[in-house]
């Protein structure tokens, strides 16, 4: 049965359209790596210092346990996070990573545990690090050894019967422990961090925001007058029920019956725990598999290029810590249509306002079809030209050092 195409790809180390940010922010120098393995079985990268024993320059080590699960947003935040630390002194940023992923789930949440509290904190003071970065959620320091937490968001604790009921016992076991112990916590929008000082008020004066940075604009290679002639409607997201995949099919359906055009649905996916029912979706409205197009794995070139000729992205989240695809649509010229979830609007307003009491089908739906009539696209550029200073890579760059140099009162430039 053709539930629907699903083309192949190569897959790479940072897809999405975030590898050329992280090459920039690694400029001039490329970042130093090697794998050297520790008493406890670790994976670090690090280049120690030499001459002086009273150091003058800070020395973070990021704590990159989430690269273990493959490519997502947050490994990419990761690197991202790696780079800007870097900068032009790769010397001074190193990484440690666990040694193998465990087979079993009890294994693996054994892991998670053991190593932000207890193994990545005692590698960071065997390394001599000032500080540890914890790059998901979860951690602490140790002896010696500050401990800054990047909190995506709270999602998991605020709609917990949307995820895994393992993966929400573990957050309610962690995520308070580490915000309370982390001398500073770092959080993309306003939007989480409203939400973490609201469920951990003493925390409120040690959270800082840092947006992620959007690609530099490139070259485009469709048309407006093109993308109108090849309708496209792009999502990238796992395939999890906060996101909301089923909603997309439902929505550009109507659209297509409506409007009676040949509208594409592409999906750039990746697995998660609302997988069978969003398969089910897609056989319900395209059981020839005619017009939904499934993506397991994409090269950051073909990402590009979908997000260059898509018509416009769709976000149908329920919540939104920030959305990564949102900032890296609008980058490319493409407009980007979401129902006004979590930090949605704070990193793209949208157009039209929904009207009080309208369900977020009818919301996205309304928003599309203004997409496809031409009054959406140029006021959310002029929206985003505003606002690009605080989605640039040089601010990224400077307000993650801000963070460093705060708590180790040392230069880390």
């Amino acid at each position: 049965m053709n539930r629907c195409r699903e083309p192949q790809f190569r897959r790479s180390r940072l897809s999405c359209g975030l590898g050329h940010v992280a090459q920039r922010l690694c400029e001039p120098s490329a970042y130093w790596h090697a794998n050297a393995p520790s008493h406890s079985g670790a994976r670090s990268s690090w280049r120690p210092s030499v001459g002086s024993t009273e150091r003058t320059t800070v020395f973070p080590l990021i704590n990159d346990f989430i690269s273990t699960r493959g490519v997502s947003g947050s490994s990419r935040g990761a690197e991202l996070i790696r780079c800007a630390l870097a900068g032009s002194q790769p010397e001074v940023v190193g990484s440690v990573t666990p040694p193998k992923k465990p087979k079993t789930r009890l294994g693996r949440l054994l892991q998670m545990l053991t190593w932000d509290f207890i193994t990545a904190p005692r590698e960071a003071a065997r390394l001599g690090a000032d500080l540890i970065v914890h790059a998901t959620n979860t951690g602490r320091g140790s002896r010696g050894v500050k401990s800054v937490i990047v909190m995506h968001d709270t999602m998991v604790l605020d709609h917990p019967s949307l995820f895994n009921k393992w993966f929400v016992l573990y957050a309610r076991m962690t995520f308070g422990v580490s915000a309370k112990a982390a001398d500073l916590i770092v959080t993309p929008s306003r939007h989480s961090a409203s939400r973490i000082a609201a469920r951990w008020p003493h925390t409120a004066g040690r959270i800082r925001v840092i947006p992620w940075p959007a690609p530099q604009p490139g070259d485009v290679s469709a048309s407006v007058a093109e993308r109108r002639r090849k309708p496209t409607v792009l999502v990238v997201a796992s395939m999890d029920q906060h996101k909301r995949l089923g909603l997309a099919v439902e929505v550009v359906a109507r659209l297509r019956k409506d409007r009676a055009g040949d509208i594409e649905l592409h999906m750039v996916v990746r697995a998660g725990n609302d997988e069978d029912v969003v398969l089910d979706k897609i056989e319900l409205h395209d059981p020839e598999g005619s017009w939904v197009v499934l993506h397991r794995q994409l090269s950051e070139a073909d990402l590009l290029q979908l997000y260059a000729t898509s018509s416009v992205t769709l976000v149908p989240s329920l919540d939104e810590g920030f959305c990564l695809p949102a900032i890296e649509s609008i980058a490319r010229g493409t407009p980007v249509v979401h129902a006004g979830r979590g930090a949605l609007t704070e990193v793209i307003p949208m157009y039209p306002a929904a009207s009080e009491g309208q369900s977020d089908s009818e919301v996205l739906y309304q928003r599309l079809s203004a997409v496809f009539e031409g009054t959406v696209a140029r006021r959310q550029q002029e929206d985003f030209q505003e606002d690009s200073v605080q989605f640039a890579t040089d601010t990224f760059r400077s307000r993650w050092l801000e963070v460093i140099n705060e708590l180790s009162g040392r230069s880390c430039t």
